[in-house]
Parts: structure tokens; C-alpha cells; sequence
């Protein structure tokens, strides 16, 4: 159940939500969301921050193996084609958030 607070991100393969996963729940892009969110406001995510995490650039800093670290069911096929898929924020809108 989510309320009207909740970003919700739908995916038409288990497999791209499993990389989104993964790179969502990356140290880089923790490390980013950590030194942009200020924990102390009322509501620390909005969607402007989730809107600065660029899962294309995320995704060219890890490769297949680092994924399959994670969950070794992805093929390389699923993983270019998440990549292929993700469009850079400047050339398409809206964003996954």
C-alpha cells in the first residue's frame, strides 16, 4: 500500500526492476541521495531529488559482473537492453521519477 507520499516505479520485466534495484541501491547513488537530503525537513525525498539521480551515468559505472554481485539471473542481453532503454534527462520527459 502506498499513500500519496510514495514515488512508485513500474517495470514490464522482473529484470530491469532488479537493475534498477541494484543501481538505485548502488554506494554511489546512496552517497549522492545522502549528501543532497537534508534529514531534518518534513519530507527529506521529493521528487526534485529522485529527479537528480541519473540512472543512465549510474548505470556506465558498473558492469554485468557487478550486477550479478547482486542477483546472478541477469543475462547480458537484460542488462544492455536496461541500458539502451534508460534515455539521458535532457533528450526525453518525463524521468523515472
Amino acid at each position: 500500500m502506498l499513500d500519496d507520499t510514495c514515488y512508485f516505479i513500474g517495470f514490464d520485466h522482473s529484470s530491469e526492476a532488479k537493475i534498477a534495484q541494484f543501481l538505485l541501491n548502488s554506494p554511489t547513488v546512496q552517497d549522492f541521495l545522502s549528501s543532497i537530503i537534508f534529514v531534518d525537513s518534513k519530507r527529506s525525498i521529493t521528487k526534485d531529488i529522485l529527479m537528480r539521480v541519473d540512472l543512465k551515468k549510474v548505470s556506465g559505472l558498473y558492469n554485468l559482473q557487478d550486477v550479478h554481485r547482486h542477483d546472478d539471473s541477469i543475462t547480458f542481453q537484460q542488462w544492455e537492453a536496461f541500458k539502451q532503454g534508460l534515455v539521458p534527462e535532457r533528450e526525453s520527459q518525463p524521468t523515472l521519477f
